[in-house]
């Protein structure tokens, strides 16, 4: 009796082993799936938010097929939600675009070939002004893409403006040359 009293600890203990390796075994296994499931997860959350990140550069653009005076409201919302935008340096851009309308460059061919409404009372100052406070959001962003471009586009077209601000001065006294 005490000889199959042994044999049944030992069977018992041989089992106990045995399940406790699958159960390790079965573990690994889980842990190994776990890590993999997890892994594609984070794949497919990173190219979803490039496909958002594409998604919302294409909203943006689109926006400002618009005039910028039209999507102005809607501009600042957006940056109240998402400060990192590029919509503040799309809208200098785009306020640039109706400077341009009023003091074209002489170097390059007139792209206006359309009818334009423009708001009444405004002039390429008007449109420079918005510009400019638009520039002041972009240097609040701080980043560096978006103050470059804006900052080169600006400094592109000051020279004409300035030029017309003394025209408009002198104009206004009196001195037409």
């Amino acid at each position: 009796m005490k000889d199959q009293e042994g044999k049944f600890q030992t069977q018992i203990a041989d089992n106990v082993k045995a399940f406790e390796t699958q159960i390790t075994q079965l573990e690994a296994k889980f842990q190994a799936q776990l890590t993999d499931s997890v892994e594609k997860f984070n794949a497919q959350i990173t190219q979803l938010n490039g496909s958002f990140q594409f998604i919302r550069k294409e909203l943006v653009i689109a926006a400002m097929i618009s005039p910028p005076w039209e999507v102005e409201e809607w501009a600042t919302e957006l940056l109240a939600l998402d400060p990192s935008s590029e919509v503040a340096v799309r809208m200098v851009m785009s306020y640039l675009e109706e400077v341009d309308y009023f003091l074209p460059d002489p170097s390059k061919p007139s792209k206006w070939k359309t009818l334009r409404i423009m708001p009444d009372g405004t002039d390429a100052l008007y449109y420079w002004n918005k510009a400019l406070e638009w520039q002041q959001i972009v240097k609040n962003q701080n980043i560096p893409a978006y103050l470059s471009t804006s900052e080169w586009n600006v400094n592109q077209r000051r020279a004409r403006v300035e030029e017309y601000e003394k025209q408009k001065m002198n104009d206004a006294q009196g001195n037409n040359p």
